[in-house]
């Protein structure tokens, strides 16, 4: 927790928002507290401890992932809150960090305590002439977002959880979702109504900032794989979101 910096700016999300590099010095100052697997209930246990602790004040602002995928049940039931929870002082994350394989679905994520994510190369450029880069396109969608996709209820209830806080607190709430690679949002919309999912997720979000940079980037230099972005991805989505910080 002792990594934890105070910040006007703070990103939350899983592995998309965890590839964001933010340069030193940044002005606002942002702090980015996303983490692969992490769920909206994930984040409310961030956010509840920044609070807490003084790190986020009435006039902040979190920067939210909104991504399609994060309101699956795959990523609701595997969740990170035996990490998270660390941060909440949660019984369930400190009794699943002595004893990994107790705790049931919505508390425990085994597989991050016994094989830590790997650092990603920020450096590699998805190529569609690579059999393995378009396959793991579609192993991904396979895992995530098949045909029979719904919206999970209780992920849009951690996220309204998470919006109430922030509202309560004066903190401003900004939703967005990541880009993806043109191929991927191709695929994605050949198993799912993608643009009607994402409408309910828009209308949960409410009054709050909403930014759908999913068609922002159409290069596939600025992707390292189907939805995760590179260094140079980094660069230019902090370049589209900076406008909006800086309301």
């Amino acid at each position: 927790m002792s990594d934890v910096k105070r910040a006007d700016v703070y990103l939350f999300g899983d592995s998309h928002a965890a590839s964001i590099s933010v340069p030193p010095g940044s002005a606002p100052a942002c702090f980015n507290f996303g983490y692969g697997a992490d769920s909206f209930f994930d984040m409310n246990q961030k956010v509840s401890y920044l609070i807490r602790e003084g790190y986020l004040r009435e006039g902040g602002t979190v920067v939210v992932e909104v991504d399609l995928h994060l309101f699956s049940d795959y990523r609701e039931q595997l969740n990170n809150n035996d990490i998270s929870g660390i941060y909440n002082n949660s019984p369930n994350a400190w009794i699943n960090l002595a004893f990994p394989l107790w705790g049931d679905k919505r508390v425990l994520s085994p597989q991050y305590l016994l094989k830590p994510p790997r650092k990603p190369d920020m450096k590699k450029v998805v190529s569609l002439q690579s059999r393995g880069d378009t396959a793991r396109f579609r192993s991904r969608l396979r895992q995530q977002l098949w045909f029979d996709f719904h919206l999970n209820a209780l992920a849009f209830d951690d996220l309204q959880e998470l919006m109430d806080s922030c509202d309560a607190n004066n903190i401003r709430f900004i939703a967005v979702v990541y880009p993806l690679h043109p191929l991927y949002k191709q695929l994605i919309g050949s198993v799912v109504n993608y643009d009607k999912l994402m409408a309910q997720v828009k209308a949960q979000v409410g009054d709050h900032d909403f930014l759908d940079l999913s068609d922002s980037l159409k290069q596939s230099k600025y992707f390292r794989d189907q939805d995760h972005l590179n260094a140079a991805g980094s660069e230019a989505f902090l370049d589209l979101v900076a406008p909006l910080l800086s309301r």
